[in-house]
């Protein structure tokens, strides 16, 4: 479908139809969706671009570990002392602590822009379809400014789709991130609840 609707545009922009008056309507949502596919590549990019220190799963243990001790004195009645000692918190390296952290900062980041994404998406998806539909249906000679700037903003939503496409497969190939921003791309990027 993709490779339909792109030689669909380039026609398009060497014979097309002339669309409504005024384009905007058209050009707006599309920009907007695109802008936002773009941030979210990004945010993927800079995630899986970040390296990953030695021993990130005994740290990931060594934390849930650290979380269950918490809960567990968090539960425990006040001024009560136990006569089981409280299991030991365990210690993470800094590198790891810092890697964790950024990762999830990054995740929230790309938690929020894949809500805006999906709000977008699907009106974006509909409307290149019809957009794509009327330029075949109405082939002109030579096509209008107002044609062009369609045109440049469909192949610009396109080439966004693409690289978010990209980005998050690249992130999900890596076990370490996916176990991190699985959650965010499955619900957000990918249609998995």
């Amino acid at each position: 479908m993709k490779t339909k609707f792109l030689l669909t545009v380039a026609a398009m922009c060497a014979s097309s139809a002339s669309l409504a008056a005024d384009v905007s309507p058209t050009i707006n949502p599309l920009a907007e969706a695109t802008k936002i596919m773009d941030r979210c590549a990004g945010i993927a990019n800079r995630i899986s671009s970040m390296k990953v220190p030695p021993g990130a799963a005994e740290a990931r243990l060594a934390e849930l570990h650290n979380e269950g001790v918490a809960k567990m004195q968090a539960t425990a009645a006040p001024g009560v002392k136990s006569k089981e000692a409280a299991p030991e918190v365990k210690r993470i390296a800094p590198e790891h602590q810092a890697f964790m952290s950024g990762i999830r900062a990054e995740r929230g980041q790309l938690e929020k822009c894949g809500q805006e994404y999906a709000r977008v998406n699907k009106p974006a998806e509909a409307l290149m379809k019809r957009t794509g539909e009327a330029f075949e249906k109405n082939p002109t000679k030579s096509p209008s400014e107002d044609d062009k700037k369609v045109g440049a903003a469909m192949m610009a939503y396109s080439k966004a789709s693409e690289n978010l496409a990209t980005s998050i497969t690249a992130l999900s190939k890596d076990s370490v991130h996916q176990r991190y921003v699985g959650r965010v791309v499955n619900k957000y990027f990918l249609g998995r609840e």
